[in-house]
């Protein structure tokens, strides 16, 4: 039985895992986890299996994060979830050559990179090309960055924020900080912690970032957040403060929007008059977070616009860029 596809885009992205192949589109979209059995040895599940396993707190489980912070966490884990991920879209016997444009986060060294590489060839790849996640969010998010103008992305990811201008094929100025959701996520918890004395469910997180939080509202509004006492162990609810809470998470965004503007800093002049026509593009998942449009527009003292789907954008412009590899060659990581 041959590959279904010679082709794979895959977005290796700290909270999630997308692969793109030819003709289907997004085929894999699923939590970038595993699940080991305790020896560690053998994989048990991965995805959005794996993280329903997680509130079971099963002994005879143990349940494995890979990648954090745009690096592989653990290569073993990295190695099989890629393996069974690649058999899982691909089929189980390879063609002489699989073909794979992966993105990797800025902020990854160039040892880091190797691991990657490494780990995919582990995992029945046979030929493995990467480029730079910011990158492929642009190509992505539509952005025509072969034209002798100015564009720019900013990809707010789970683990990292990565900013990046595009002229004439390649790349003009990049920057990226580990400040991403997750430094969000963590935020919320603290304040949770810290204010209220309560432990959230992962449910209740997601709710409040998602649902909760909108930095383009100035009156007061409140909400119930359940979860468990840090002090008696005990179910516990308690109304949070919408204007408190965008408090305890304005260093994380203060975070996100400086290296945006260090990035415009860094710019050609010309280039910035072309941004400053057109527009800064917001891909990943805090592109989601509702106003912050508006927010990053007033900080920035330019136009910030949503891409469309923006959670996909990475994996989308990988394929864009292994579809056309010559076009793009400058845009690829050696």
């Amino acid at each position: 039985m041959a590959l279904l596809t010679k082709k794979l885009a895959i977005d290796l992205g700290t909270k999630r895992v997308r692969v793109q192949i030819p003709k289907r589109g997004v085929v894999y979209d699923e939590p970038n986890i595993v699940a080991f059995d305790d020896s560690q040895k053998h994989l048990y599940a991965l995805g959005t299996e794996a993280q329903d396993l997680l509130s079971g707190n099963r002994q005879d489980i143990v349940i494995i994060r890979p990648y954090e912070k745009g690096v592989i966490a653990d290569f073993n884990a990295t190695k099989q979830m890629l393996s069974a991920i690649v058999g899982q879209v691909a089929g189980r016997l390879l063609v002489r050559k699989t073909e794979a444009m992966v993105s990797v986060s800025a902020t990854a060294s160039s040892a880091e990179r190797k691991a990657l590489v490494d780990s995919l060839y582990s995992a029945g790849i046979h030929e493995v090309n990467l480029i730079q996640s910011a990158t492929a969010a642009a190509l992505g998010a539509g952005l025509s960055i072969d034209r002798p103008k100015g564009s720019m992305i900013v990809d707010i990811g789970y683990g990292t924020t990565e900013a990046g201008v595009y002229s004439l094929g390649g790349e003009v100025v990049a920057m990226s900080t580990r400040t991403g959701m997750s430094s969000i996520e963590e935020d919320t918890i603290r304040y949770l912690r810290r204010n209220h004395s309560m432990s959230p469910a992962q449910s209740e997180i997601r709710s409040i970032i998602h649902d909760f939080i909108d930095l383009e509202i100035k009156q007061e509004k409140m909400k119930t957040v359940h979860g468990k006492s840090i002090h008696q162990g005990l179910p516990k609810s308690s109304r949070i403060k919408h204007s408190a809470l965008i408090t305890q998470i304005d260093r994380s965004l203060n975070s996100i929007v400086k290296t945006v503007a260090k990035t415009l800093e860094k710019t050609p002049p010309d280039l910035v008059g072309d941004i400053l026509k057109q527009g800064i593009v917001i891909s990943g998942g805090g592109a989601n977070i509702k106003g912050l449009e508006s927010y990053m527009t007033k900080r920035l003292n330019n136009a910030c616009l949503k891409a469309q789907n923006p959670t996909l954008c990475t994996v989308k412009g990988a394929f864009v860029a292994l579809d056309y590899a010559k076009k793009y060659r400058r845009s690829m990581l050696s």
